[in-house]
């Protein structure tokens, strides 16, 4: 029986990139998913790792507040300095993307279920009605 090639760390850090870029957000899940498996302690481990590359902090930081809203943040007297630093505004936005593409992906899922559940109980229904023919 062939056993799947354990992927390296440097591969879970790009597929943690890739999460992030498509949905905003890493979970032990979703990079699971992506590896095609792998211990949920070690994925931990290596999302922790990505967090703290991307100056985040990881669950070490857990115990802090968390931190404050971009919007929070700004008076609206902000000049900008052009350094490569992004405005609250550019972040806000960045994030009202990601919201927005995952609220999507959550009405298509919820679509397809529904889709899939209503076939089902056609499926069911089909059934029970051979059944009580038979008796």
């Amino acid at each position: 029986m062939a056993t799947r090639r354990r992927l390296t760390d440097d591969e879970l850090f790009r597929l943690a990139d890739e999460a992030h870029d498509r949905w905003g957000t890493v979970t032990v899940s979703a990079l699971q998913h992506a590896a095609g498996g792998g211990s949920a302690a070690r994925l931990k481990k290596i999302i922790a790792e990505w967090e703290r590359r991307q100056g985040k902090g990881g669950p070490e930081d857990a115990d802090e507040e968390p931190p404050i809203a971009p919007e929070a943040l700004s008076d609206g007297n902000e000049e900008s300095a052009g350094d490569g630093v992004q405005e609250p505004a550019d972040v806000e936005t960045g994030s009202r993307g990601a919201y927005d593409r995952l609220l999507d992906e959550l009405r298509e899922t919820r679509r397809a279920h529904a889709e899939e559940t209503a076939r089902l109980n056609r499926l069911i229904d089909a059934l029970m009605d051979e059944l009580r023919a038979r008796r």
